[in-house]
């Protein structure tokens, strides 16, 4: 009886711990949330250019590889990552998604209005909502030219989880948004994005949802990345 006891007890804490090292790998710096507010325009009565820019930062540390390979002084495939963005409304509506692909140390700044909500799914920019990030490997990375020291890498934000773009750590993120205080007094904060866990029923619905929303749009729906700062 006792022998019986001590092997429950074994297996129980093997399932505990193996079920403890699946769920820190779920949320191991993979999925990142943030949000915009108060976009365009303040209660309707100013004009779009009343109304500063919303901005989203982000990094890729290098944590996956450096971006030069040291012996030959040429670009390294390695390290490189893919932003994967799907921007919601406030009614929880996929609006646009695109991904942006960051080498290793590179800083993408992103405009709210000029590269994220642009051109939404139904053509209206909505006032507020939430960016969704999911750090991945890009489809595949190609240095240019016969000496290389840049290479272009190949990301899908419909195709997280195939075709090569399996998700992976370390991307950073913070933004900054628009706040109303009180009647004729507003404020620009910025915060970081906040680590969520991915589920797998998230990672199918994003790229499924992101497709959609394309197919849906044609031509609307598209996000746009801009140049590393």
């Amino acid at each position: 009886m006792f022998r019986r006891t001590a092997v429950l007890l074994a297996v129980v804490i093997v399932a505990c711990m193996v079920f403890s090292a699946a769920a820190q790998a779920q949320t191991n710096d993979v999925y990142w949330v943030g949000y915009y507010s108060n976009n365009l325009t303040i209660n309707n009565l100013e004009t779009v250019a009343a109304v500063p820019d919303q901005s989203v930062y982000i990094n890729n540390p290098g944590v996956q590889g450096a971006p030069i390979n040291p012996a030959t002084g040429l670009v390294s495939t390695a390290g490189y990552l893919c932003a994967n963005l799907y921007v919601f409304d406030a009614s929880q509506e996929m609006v646009e998604c695109c991904s942006c692909p960051l080498s290793p140390n590179a800083l993408v700044s992103l405009s709210l209005r000029t590269n994220l909500l642009a051109n939404p799914l139904g053509g209206v920019a909505p006032r507020s909502g939430v960016i969704k990030l999911i750090s991945s490997l890009p489809i595949s990375v190609t240095p240019n030219g016969v000496s290389p020291t840049t290479a272009t890498a190949v990301c899908d934000a419909g195709e997280i989880g195939s075709a090569g773009e399996t998700v992976l750590a370390d991307l950073r993120a913070w933004g900054t948004q628009f706040q109303i205080l009180s009647q004729g007094r507003y404020a620009i904060t910025q915060s970081k994005f906040m680590a969520a866990p991915l589920s797998a029923a998230e990672a199918a619905f994003l790229p499924v949802a992101c497709q959609f929303v394309r197919y849906l749009g044609s031509g609307q729906g598209v996000c746009t990345c801009s140049t590393p700062v």
